[in-house]
């Protein structure tokens, strides 16, 4: 992915965004592994002491809620890279420094940037989830999550509503995360970039990637729900 950009972006930043993405991409991948053999496990029994490494029956809606992110945030990453592609196709070599293909290539920086806190988010709420689950509260980091909401909300245009998961670390890592996979696929869906030929840059998508696009923005709504309903049941 992203070959079409082979001549339009400076090798080195071309090869470290490559590389970046797909080192999400196979973080990802571990991660959903492993914690999928962690769900496979069951609930554990509190009596036994050796059971340290499976989740508690409180523990694993909200545990399978959170490997269902990471496999949504696996596919959003890939969507980036379809994306890149497609757009990175669309450029016009002969125009290199024109405004449009200028605005083409910020796109795939914002796309890439956005696919940053996807990447590291998948990190981020992955050193939270191994049993047994930390309940406790940060409520600093909760209130300045609070004043940053609104401005996060607004980039989803009215497209997806992104629900409280309440002010657990993990919570809030995964309240995170949700909004950075809304913002990114409303981005690619909502775009009002044009090609060098004057078209709406969803022209440039491939079926692939139109898909991809459907399927996403119909799964985050059900991971917020399961997220929701995870939260719930391990909190009560």
């Amino acid at each position: 992915a992203c070959d079409g950009l082979r001549l339009k972006l400076p090798k080195g930043n071309r090869a470290a965004m490559r590389r970046e993405l797909m080192i999400w991409v196979r973080d990802c991948n571990e991660s959903i592994e492993e914690f999928d053999e962690m769900l496979a496990l069951g609930p554990r029994d509190d009596d036994d002491e050796e059971e340290e490494e499976q989740f508690s029956e409180s523990e694993m809606k909200i545990a399978r809620a959170a490997v269902n992110i990471m496999k949504c945030s696996k596919n959003t990453l890939g969507l980036v890279l379809k994306v890149c592609e497609c757009v990175g196709e669309s450029l016009d070599e002969s125009t290199a420094g024109d405004e449009n293909n200028k605005e083409l290539l910020q796109l795939i920086t914002n796309m890439h940037e956005v696919a940053r806190r996807i990447g590291e988010g998948v990190t981020n709420f992955g050193v939270m989830l191994y049993p047994p689950l930390e309940a406790s509260t940060n409520e600093e980091e909760f209130e300045q999550w609070q004043s940053t909401k609104a401005s996060k909300t607004f980039r989803l245009d009215g497209e997806m509503d992104i629900p409280s998961l309440g002010s657990t670390s993990l919570g809030l890592q995964l309240e995170h995360q949700l909004h950075a996979l809304a913002e990114c696929v409303i981005c690619i869906k909502k775009s009002e970039l044009t090609t060098v030929t004057g078209e709406a840059i969803q022209t440039c998508y491939s079926e692939e990637v139109n898909d991809a696009v459907k399927k996403l923005m119909e799964a985050i709504p059900v991971r917020c729900k399961d997220s929701v309903g995870g939260v719930a049941s391990w909190c009560a």
